[in-house]
């Protein structure tokens, strides 16, 4: 039986990256996903780890299958609002870092 691969993660508004890149440092296999709306910001992933959207109110796709969102540095609070809408089911748990 093999093992099962890690779970798709989600950093919606990803920043330069840094947090992003801190639990790659932890967890290497993580399946990690960094959204952002330019390349500019980017300093700490590779770009095969970045996509880039049009704009803060677009929904990445993989966003549904995800096990876990990440929101780091979201430019207006109702981008989360519209992640759990879109994608919740109803089956969210917030859960807040520091």
């Amino acid at each position: 039986m093999k093992p099962h691969g890690p779970l798709l993660t989600v950093s919606i508004g990803c920043g330069t990256g840094f947090a992003g890149a801190i639990l790659l440092q932890f967890c290497p296999r993580l399946d990690l996903r960094a959204i952002e709306v330019s390349h500019d910001f980017i300093r700490y992933l590779s770009e095969q780890t970045v996509e880039i959207e049009k704009g803060t109110s677009d929904l990445y796709p993989l966003a549904g299958s995800a096990a876990a969102w990440i929101f780091i540095y979201p430019r207006e609070a109702s981008l989360m609002e519209h992640f759990l809408k879109s994608f919740g089911d109803g089956d969210v748990r917030l859960e807040k870092m520091v």
